[in-house]
């Protein structure tokens, strides 16, 4: 009988899971973030140092952000991910839990030793990446731990916020932020409007996401083990900042007693209550209204950064192609969270006329 090498183990119980898990692939946005940044910045040409620290900064925070998937699963009791099995369902919680600390640990030590990176940005680089890491799980702690069912509604926006500046927001300030350095010093006064703006395009891909997940629920899209998943978690989500601002107490009273009932999706309160409630939220325009706040967002973001950009000269008038770049992934994040017609087909005023 073979007896297993180290290297036979670990292969075995980390090495099969982590290409598990990078084996299913996501919209990589948070790598387009980093080449974006790092083609506003300046200097961005292929054989460049510019081209291969992206390319380092890209693929580390790509791994960042796979290894808080597997342990957000975990946390969320989640058991698709990307349209298949996650990953604790096939390997167990223990070996996944460990393989999505692996991934942050990997992610860093790579970055550690990258030749391809001056070593001033490269610590910059770490710094901004353990701070993002640190924010994330703070909001994670929000998430987690927040009922939103017992939030006072003039604290439900503050607390929405609160949960996707720190987790969403963190690791998109920090996307913008290394593509800069893949092209400017972190001396460089326009270092800070580059990490402002990736932590309000975070918030937004957040707006976007609750309110995709939500609209993919009603329409019976997802499976009833995914369906209103913040709901059944009582999770911060936009949808309650939605919810809170176009309701008034009696319709508010009316959205979360199905909301609560969405906790038990077999339960006789939530298959009676559905009809009246998905007419609660065409009534209410809640996805229209939701979209069009989450467009202003981001335009005013990349309003601000281009401004910024062009006081330093940095983006001459008759170069504008990066920042379309902006504008253009903006709509594509749109697609990839839901197309809001939808839910709305049936109205007499659909959602792009309401939104523009």
């Amino acid at each position: 009988m073979k007896i297993p090498l180290e290297t036979d183990w670990i292969e075995i119980h980390l090495d099969e899971i982590v290409c598990s898990a990078r084996g299913t692939a996501g919209k990589r946005f948070r790598e387009q973030m980093v080449l974006v940044a790092a083609a506003i910045s300046g200097r961005l040409c292929d054989g460049s140092m510019c081209l291969k620290s992206a390319k380092v900064f890209a693929d580390v925070i790509e791994s960042i952000h796979l290894g808080s998937l597997v342990i957000d699963d975990i946390q969320d009791a989640s058991v698709v991910r990307r349209g298949k099995p996650a990953l604790h369902t096939r390997f167990g919680t223990p070996l996944a839990l460990n393989a999505g600390n692996w991934l942050y640990f990997e992610a860093l030590e790579r970055l550690t030793v990258a030749s391809d990176v001056p070593e001033s940005r490269r610590n910059e680089a770490i710094r901004l990446l353990i701070a993002a890491m640190r924010e994330a799980h703070e909001g994670q702690a929000v998430d987690l731990g927040v009922d939103m069912f017992t939030v006072d509604r003039k604290a439900v926006g503050q607390t929405v916020e609160l949960a996707s500046s720190k987790k969403t927001g963190a690791l998109m300030e920090a996307a913008f932020g290394l593509g800069f350095l893949c092209a400017s010093e972190v001396s460089d006064t326009k270092y800070r409007a580059f990490r402002d703006f990736g932590r309000e395009w975070g918030i937004a891909l957040q707006m976007l996401d609750d309110l995709g997940s939500f609209l993919r629920s009603l329409n019976g899209e997802l499976p009833p083990e995914r369906s209103f998943e913040d709901f059944r978690n009582g999770s911060p989500s936009f949808v309650w900042t939605m919810a809170d601002e176009l309701l008034d107490d009696s319709a508010h009273r009316r959205f979360q007693y199905f909301a609560s009932s969405a906790r038990d999706p077999l339960s006789e309160s939530f298959t009676s209550g559905r009809t009246e409630f998905e007419d609660l939220i065409k009534a209410s325009e809640l996805f229209p209204r939701g979209l069009r706040r989450t467009r202003e967002r981001i335009e005013t973001a990349i309003s601000k950064l281009e401004a910024q950009c062009r006081v330093s000269g940095q983006l001459p008038v008759n170069q504008t192609s990066e920042i379309q770049q902006l504008t253009t992934l903006s709509r594509e994040l749109e697609a990839a969270y839901g197309n809001f017609d939808r839910f709305n087909k049936n109205s007499n005023q659909d959602v792009a006329e309401i939104v523009r």
